[in-house]
């Protein structure tokens, strides 16, 4: 059971990169676009797959996989851009929207070269160090979640000045302002980060759900994330202002499906707050 498991646990990514690498070809046909819509799932769903190699071990069971993730997202992503198949930009809406195969080859790179530093990172077991890193991690979702806002601020108040500059993407220029953009950003989403830690733990006093479960609970619980992720589909292919008005429906379809999830019950165990593994913690499986 362990061994198919190992055996088809790097399959699933591994399929599903070919897969986007098949739709965005697909996407050249003029009436064939909209199946891009389908790398939503497959890139983020083979970034979300390659966490779950990690934490069971297949992506580190060889030393050489890290390695060899890293390079050959490296060598594509590098052939994909320099061919003027895809932008530079990885987070511009040509690669973006929909997520382009660049952009999986860019995270593969990244995945990469982090599961091959693993081993190293292994020193920070000792308590003291592996504490902070604990508190660091409580911050990681918050800091996803509002990373974008520093850059909208700072650009707002330094495009139109002109102090800071946006040249092409890639030139000495555009190298040249980067530590200063870096040290702005981090100067911002800091103190930004702390301020939303603070007012969010009133929010952890909230239930995690509403009413106790039943039979009711698992339809309930799939029509609503059914309708959130409709709704969420539509405002991100569409955009928060079509035409210069908010999409209504969506919103209102997304506040709903919310409430049916909240309504669906409350699990017993929902209070338990997981707790980042140590590298002691998370090792490899051994053969079977």
């Amino acid at each position: 059971m362990l061994a198919a498991h190992r055996r088809w646990g790097l399959a699933v990514p591994a399929g599903m990169a070919v897969a986007v690498a098949l739709i965005s070809a697909g996407m050249a046909v003029p009436h064939l676009r909209m199946i891009g819509y389908a790398n939503y799932l497959l890139v983020w769903g083979s970034i979300h797959q390659w966490g779950f190699a990690w934490r069971d071990g297949l992506l580190t069971r060889a030393r050489w996989h890290p390695y060899a993730l890293a390079a050959v997202g490296a060598a594509l992503l590098a052939g994909l851009v320099t061919s003027g198949a895809f932008p530079a930009d990885m987070v511009g809406p040509g690669n973006t929207g929909p997520p382009s195969t660049a952009l999986l080859a860019y995270a593969a790179a990244q995945v990469g070269l982090v599961a091959a530093a693993e081993p190293a990172a292994s020193t920070l077991a000792r308590p003291r160090e592996w504490h902070r890193v604990q508190r660091l991690n409580n911050a990681v979702m918050t800091v996803y979640l509002w990373h974008f806002v520093p850059v909208l601020l700072i650009a707002m108040a330094f495009y139109p000045t002109g102090v800071m500059p946006q040249p092409a993407i890639g030139t000495a220029q555009w190298w040249e302002l980067r530590p200063a953009w870096l040290a702005l950003l981090t100067a911002v989403l800091v103190p930004l980060t702390l301020v939303i830690m603070w007012a969010e733990r009133p929010m952890r006093r909230l239930p995690a759900g509403a009413g106790r479960p039943g039979p009711w609970s698992p339809v309930l619980l799939l029509a609503g994330l059914a309708a959130s992720l409709a709704s969420l589909s539509q405002v991100t292919i569409a955009g928060l202002a079509p035409g210069g008005h908010l999409p209504a429906l969506a919103l209102a379809a997304c506040a709903a499906g919310l409430a049916a999830t909240l309504f669906s019950g409350r699990d017993p165990a929902a209070g338990a707050q997981p707790q980042a593994l140590s590298p002691q913690q998370h090792k490899p499986p051994k053969a079977a």
